[in-house]
């Protein structure tokens, strides 16, 4: 009879991969539709790339899908600023733009 092995014993545990652990569902789908945009889009672009994945066709964002893609990546960039590190979003245009944007720290092994 053969031995069982732990092979989560075993993993190697990086910050990466906490980091990808406590990156809120949404933010990842953020941060895979502006990778699809090139790194920038407009909010209402992301929220329908979103809406439309969800679907399986191409379509609008409802307002319940807008609400949840801007209160997450709200919530991100608050998270983000408390905490003084380094975020994967921004706004490129300033505080008050609904464009949003990648990081460097973004682009990478950050998303899985």
């Amino acid at each position: 009879m053969g031995t069982i092995l732990n092979y989560s014993a075993y993993r190697p545990r990086s910050r990466s991969a906490s980091a990808k652990r406590s990156l809120e569902p949404i933010v990842a789908q953020i941060i895979e539709a502006l990778t699809e945009c090139g790194g920038s889009a407009h909010r209402d672009v992301i929220a329908n790339i979103i809406a439309s994945r969800r679907a399986g066709r191409t379509t609008v964002a409802s307002r319940e899908i807008q609400d949840e893609v801007y209160g997450g990546f709200q919530r991100y960039m608050d998270q983000a600023s408390a905490r003084g590190s380094h975020a994967r979003l921004y706004r490129p245009l300033g505080p008050d733009s609904y464009r949003w944007a990648l990081t460097s720290k973004a682009i990478g092994p950050a998303i899985g």
